[in-house]
């Protein structure tokens, strides 16, 4: 039990999102297309909230042509 409660405690100091995908791709090879689903709608999720797609969105918004120069590394 110590060791569980050991290991329990370096996960928290993890990423919660990658600890999510983790869980996610390992399901996939049994849960099929239901973990599939799981793994693209989260990464959906993220990316809405990354620059591109708030400069995307402001863009729109301001009906204005799409610059997405400064996203790009």
């Amino acid at each position: 039990m110590e060791e569980a409660i050991a290991w329990a405690q370096e996960l928290l100091q993890k990423s919660p999102t990658a600890l999510k995908f983790l869980k996610y791709s390992f399901n996939a090879d049994t849960a099929h297309i239901g973990a599939i689903s799981n793994i693209a709608m989260s990464a959906r999720a993220l990316y809405y909230q990354t620059a591109e797609a708030l400069a995307g969105v402001k863009a729109f918004n301001e009906k204005r042509p799409l610059d997405f120069s400064r996203c790009r590394k």
